[in-house]
């Protein structure tokens, strides 16, 4: 806080300020991300999935993608949620949740654990079969209680970064070495996410491995369901084929969405380590994090597409959809 001739002047953290034609500009290029994840949801909404854990963890992926490029559009165009005067204080709330930058990352690491439970749930269905429907409410509540949970403990540390002092919201440098706290953050934000994500899917293949729970005759002929369950027909004629069906149709999606998570994570730590050695900013209030989150988002727009592509039943939803649409717009065509 500071005084003046006017009065009172509260400080913010603020980051570089974006000419108003690019802010246009990326908050268009986002705002298409979250038209096609709502999109995608509503897609998912008319399709039938015999899972239903299956098919809230895909809601939540569309979600969480589309609040994550909520959160980034608003950062852009509000100045990192700068008050209209600097004469106005800074609330608490708008300091340690918005300015701080742990709603993005809370929501950030949610989308990577929601990435984890896809894979749970494959695991779930294809290791414990005879189990899967009996248990799907406490996998549920299982998903639904450790997503939030562990996204909130995983980035306390970003609160700790700043401070209130007199109505002003402050960065706030802790008593932990750096090099430490950038280790451990990466551990709690890509390390540990990873290696379930590898673990469950490695015993998954394993599991269709030893038992030969995929079928082929002739062609490709077996059908999938999206819950993670196989309903196996026919006979095996070629054994060889059984990774590459795995990978078409079970592990497609998590595959696309783990390669992303892995480019993500390896730009962040490149970035954070060229901070550490002042070469360039990267803290809360740099222009290099904004334009990070805005790469996030637009990856993170791509993702209804590997949806698509890999579940079947919603591919043909948003098949009948097209065409509906293109015979709607041949009868306005007719009509004018």
């Amino acid at each position: 806080m500071q005084s003046n001739a006017t009065g009172i002047v509260y400080n913010s953290i603020l980051m570089p300020p974006i000419s108003p034609t690019i802010q246009a500009v990326l908050s268009t290029l986002m705002s298409v991300g979250i038209v096609v994840n709502l999109y995608t949801a509503f897609a998912l909404h008319q399709t039938k999935i015999n899972s239903s854990l299956t098919k809230l963890l895909l809601y939540q992926q569309n979600l969480l993608d589309s609040l994550f490029a909520v959160l980034t559009i608003s950062l852009i165009c509000t100045d990192n949620y700068r008050p209209a005067s600097n004469t106005i204080p800074v609330s608490s709330i708008v300091c340690h949740l918005f300015q701080s930058g742990v709603l993005s990352r809370i929501v950030r690491i949610m989308m990577v654990c929601n990435t984890v439970c896809q894979s749970a749930d494959r695991f779930w269905a294809i290791v414990y079969p005879k189990t899967y429907r009996a248990y799907k409410n406490y996998y549920i509540a299982l998903c639904s209680l450790l997503i939030p949970l562990y996204s909130v403990l995983s980035s306390v540390t970003r609160i700790a970064k700043v401070t209130m002092i007199d109505g002003s919201c402050l960065k706030h440098d802790l008593s932990v070495n750096k090099y430490t706290l950038c280790i451990v953050e990466s551990i709690l934000r890509y390390g540990i996410p990873m290696f379930l994500l590898i673990l469950l899917n490695v015993l998954v293949i394993r599991r269709l491995c030893k038992q030969q729970q995929i079928q082929l005759v002739g062609s490709l002929t077996e059908q999938i369901t999206h819950d993670g369950s196989a309903d196996v027909t026919g006979r095996i004629e070629n054994t060889g084929h059984i990774l590459i069906s795995i990978q078409r149709h079970i592990f497609v999606n998590t595959f696309f969405l783990a390669i992303e998570l892995t480019v993500i994570e390896v730009v962040a730590i490149v970035l954070t380590i060229l901070n550490l050695c002042n070469i360039v900013s990267y803290g809360v209030d740099s222009i290099s994090r904004v334009y990070y989150l805005v790469t996030v988002v637009l990856l993170s727009g791509l993702n209804p597409c590997a949806e698509i592509f890999t579940i079947r039943m919603l591919r043909n939803t948003v098949m009948m959809h097209w065409h509906l649409f293109g015979s709607c717009c041949r009868k306005y065509e007719v009509n004018s």
